[in-house]
């Protein structure tokens, strides 16, 4: 049968003790060390993480804003073109129609103006041909002085 030999279980038993003790001293605390300093990394690493997210979503809010300024900016500078080409366009209507009616008047002040001149020459041709009918019905030569009378009388019913 088995028998248990006391003695080398108290040396293997104090061996093994030895073995852990000088382990322990060796290397359970280098191994506890290095558990706790990759946590602390590890740690470290997820803190970074979260300030490296929360930096991004700010960023990421900062550019929405802005581009949102951006488009509203765009908008107004389209808007404003909008009104300036719309006013632009109203002043060259308006400076057109200005011009038209300068034309206008300027025609119709001619036109009087012909018109007048025109009225000076048939009335003088009226008074020439009244004076000659009335030399020939008479039958005899008017003054110089005569024929002005009669004429600026005939000028004073024409008008």
């Amino acid at each position: 049968m088995i028998e248990i030999n006391y003695q080398i279980l108290l040396i293997q038993t104090i061996s093994f003790l030895i073995a852990i003790a000088i382990l322990w001293k060796i290397a359970w605390n280098p191994l506890l060390d290095f558990l706790k300093n990759r946590k602390k990394s590890i740690e470290d690493d997820i803190e970074k993480a979260k300030d490296s997210r929360e930096k991004a979503i700010k960023l990421e809010e900062d550019f929405n804003k802005q581009l949102k300024g951006i488009e509203e900016r765009a908008n107004e500078i389209v808007n404003n073109a909008v009104k300036e080409g719309n006013n632009r366009k109203d002043d060259i209507i308006k400076d057109a129609k200005e011009e038209v009616r300068k034309i206008l008047a300027n025609a119709k002040i001619e036109i009087e103006e012909e018109k007048e001149k025109v009225k000076r020459d048939l009335q003088k041709e009226a008074v020439e041909l009244a004076a000659l009918l009335a030399g020939k019905i008479l039958k005899k030569t008017i003054d110089k002085k005569v024929q002005e009378n009669i004429l600026n009388d005939f000028i004073k019913r024409l008008k």
